[in-house]
């Protein structure tokens, strides 16, 4: 690419801050240092009270491609993103967080991907998760087709939100306000209704996960949020009996509520219908979703109260038949499988 950044650039990088030292520079730097360089930054500092301010200063008379918008007053995420959107200007636009890092080839590469498939509205890509201080501890690889990428909207979050890279002109949605911590669940459900999302493998950021967990209060918001969101999806894409047979699932994935073994068999007989209904719509991906499949049946015990042995009994009894999808579910996060019995769908 040209060095100079073009009237109307390429890619707009949307990036939102509220106290953003100490990553805000590092994270900045990195979006700078891309090897696409026909890019703007949009910075919305949203209220920041620390050094952000005189951070984002200094970068931006290092760089005339940052712009930075401060609201009068602050707007939270959602409606920081939502004001982002009414100033980016290139054709494309990518999302980034205040406290990760590019990798220096991920516009380029992202770019070149929705170039070569003008059919595809929005893109994630994989990551390598990294601690508060930088250290990395896993590389999360997640390649989604439009096939699995809506298939794993029904249920979860598909893949990182600062991962985004999107065709502006076919974004006809804003940020929920309403949603206080799944408003990037929310707006990638609702755009795949009507437009195909894919995640590629390449992994192009580094993903900080800050230390400490998630209160047991905002643990249960999360998924109250969730379930509002997921359910809706569920509806649209499966037959009313598919639906209804996923109901025990549901109730131990979202509600969290216990499972006597009638309610396990429930499940596991509620996921193999919809297992053989998804065969029926795309054979190529059953392997891929009968693994998926098991892993949710295991996170849905365990969100209910089930012990770790008793989940393994559970498969034992009554869901014996995805031990084995299971299995190899386990290694396949782990990158122990050799690639040709790996499952993730090729973009």
């Amino acid at each position: 690419m040209d060095s100079q950044t073009s009237a109307v650039p390429q890619i707009s990088v949307l990036l939102p801050v509220h106290n953003g030292v100490p990553y805000i520079e590092e994270a900045l730097r990195s979006v700078m240092g891309q090897t696409f360089t026909d890019i703007e930054i949009v910075v919305i500092d949203d209220g920041s009270t620390d050094d952000t301010p005189q951070v984002l200063a200094r970068l931006a008379a290092e760089d005339p491609r940052i712009r930075v918008i401060r609201p009068d007053t602050n707007l939270r995420l959602p409606g920081a993103l939502n004001l982002g959107l009414d100033h980016v200007r290139g054709a494309y636009v990518a999302r980034m967080d205040a406290d990760d890092i590019c990798e220096p080839d991920r516009l380029a590469r992202q770019h070149a991907y929705l170039e070569a498939n003008p059919e595809i509205t929005l893109i994630g890509c994989s990551v390598t998760r990294i601690r508060g201080d930088g250290t990395p501890f896993q590389v999360s690889v997640r390649g989604q087709d439009p096939f699995a990428a809506r298939w794993m909207t029904r249920f979860v979050m598909p893949f990182r939100h600062p991962t985004f890279l999107f065709r502006r002109d076919e974004m006809p949605l804003r940020y929920d306000p309403a949603c206080t911590v799944s408003e990037d669940y929310d707006i990638l459900a609702r755009l795949s209704a009507d437009h195909k999302i894919a995640c590629i493998p390449d992994v192009l950021l580094r993903y900080r996960e800050h230390d400490g967990s998630l209160t047991g209060t905002k643990w249960k918001l999360m998924l109250a949020e969730a379930k509002r969101i997921a359910v809706p999806v569920q509806q649209a894409d499966l037959s009313p009996r598919v639906f209804e047979a996923l109901a025990p699932f549901r109730a131990a994935y979202y509600d969290q509520t216990p499972l006597d073994r009638g309610g396990q068999a429930a499940l596991f007989k509620g996921l193999k219908m919809m297992i053989e209904e998804d065969a029926r719509t795309s054979p190529s991906h059953r392997a891929w979703v009968t693994r998926q499949a098991a892993q949710m049946a295991a996170q849905a015990l365990l969100r209910a109260g089930t012990g770790k042995v008793q989940v393994v009994q559970a498969f034992l009894m009554a869901g014996t038949s995805f031990m084995p999808a299971l299995a190899m579910r386990f290694l396949e996060t782990r990158r122990a499988l050799p690639a040709p019995l790996r499952s993730e769908p090729q973009t």
